[in-house]
């Protein structure tokens, strides 16, 4: 009993931590890949813009007009999730 407590709580522990900054960390990899004049936008404008790209990956409403850039961003989170879902 001792011995599955040992291999499952370091298990369910990495699990979770995965869990927890995984979209993060997918947000910024996509941060970095959108052009240098969206990425220099005071960070409440671009706080916006990840928004308006996590709703679009959700199916949500977007809060402002949909553009190539965003919807290629919202692509390229989209596969990166079903990605590490896999």
């Amino acid at each position: 009993m001792l011995t599955t407590l040992w291999s499952a709580i370091p298990s369910l522990l990495l699990f979770g931590f995965r869990l927890s900054f995984e979209t993060h960390f997918i947000t910024g990899l996509v941060v970095a890949d959108l052009p240098e004049e969206v990425r220099d936008l005071p960070a409440d404008s671009l706080n916006l813009i990840v928004n308006d790209i996590l709703n679009l990956v959700s199916g949500n409403i977007v809060s402002g007009k949909l553009d190539r850039t965003m919807q290629a961003a919202a692509d390229q989170m989209f596969n990166r999730l079903v990605a590490a879902i896999k």
